[in-house]
């Protein structure tokens, strides 16, 4: 009887001791797997915080490079808007000029701008309309001359007596020669006399 009491006192020991290592083994298991889940609740944790700071990045950026064409952008407007004022400013120039040149008002300020135009260009020129003309001193036009068509002769004969009515300047001296006879040879109207004398 004590033999089988100590085999059963032995059976139960060992199966203590097997439930007891089972125990320790599950509670293993169950450690392993609460570190496991915490690791991955970690790895997910600095996951996140990682895509936040790159969405925050990214925003930043996004907004820095909107910034910077809204700079850019007003920039441009800037440098059009006084491109823009520049040239109002010398087409009003230009207009008050041609005004005064031409004798024509700005185009936005005629209800017929073609008819304006067509009444200043027939207009005859104003300027020395009677004479003297300043290619043979008459009392006409120098642009309307009927004896001569180009300019005046730039030597100093040409413009000896310019203006004055009479001969040239050897005919005030003391001595005139006289020429008793003599025959008269017409010279062609092209204004050089001189060279064909």
């Amino acid at each position: 009887e004590e033999a089988a009491a100590l085999a059963a006192a032995a059976a139960k020991a060992a199966k203590a001791a097997v439930e007891a290592e089972k125990r320790k083994r599950q509670q293993e298991a169950e450690e392993e797997l609460r570190q496991r889940d915490a690791r991955e609740a970690d790895r997910r944790i600095k996951e996140a915080e990682l895509r936040l700071r790159q969405e925050a990045a990214e925003k930043a950026a996004q907004e820095a490079e909107q910034q910077k064409q809204q700079w850019e952008q007003k920039q441009l407007e800037q440098q059009e808007a006084a491109v823009r004022k520049r040239l109002q400013t010398q087409r009003v120039a230009a207009e008050r000029n041609l005004e005064q040149a031409a004798g024509l008002p700005p185009r936005a300020k005629v209800r017929e701008p073609q008819k304006a135009l067509l009444t200043a260009l027939s207009q005859a020129p104003s300027k020395n309309d009677t004479g003297p003309c300043d290619k043979c001193d008459g009392s006409h036009a120098t642009d309307a001359c009927p004896y001569f068509k180009k300019a005046r002769d730039k030597h100093k004969d040409a413009w000896d007596c310019y203006g004055s009515s009479g001969g040239g300047s050897d005919d005030q001296g003391k001595d005139r020669k006289l020429v008793r006879n003599g025959r008269i040879v017409p010279q062609p109207g092209d204004g050089s006399c001189l060279f064909h004398s």
